[in-house]
């Protein structure tokens, strides 16, 4: 995953780490921005679907 850099890393656990009270692995980390990443990707493709009425 060479989209995930060390900047990302660290604005994710800036922003996640207050909201589960500890600090994050690594491996959280990664899954975090996976699962982020993901549901962008399906509500980008729900509205495009919206506007244009297909993928």
């Amino acid at each position: 995953m060479n989209w995930l850099n060390e900047d990302l890393k660290k604005e994710i656990k800036k922003i996640f780490e207050p909201r589960y009270k500890r600090s994050l692995t690594d491996d959280e980390v990664t899954q975090i921005a996976e699962n982020l990443t993901d549901i962008m990707e399906a509500f980008l493709k729900m509205k495009w679907k919206q506007k244009y009425g297909r993928p």
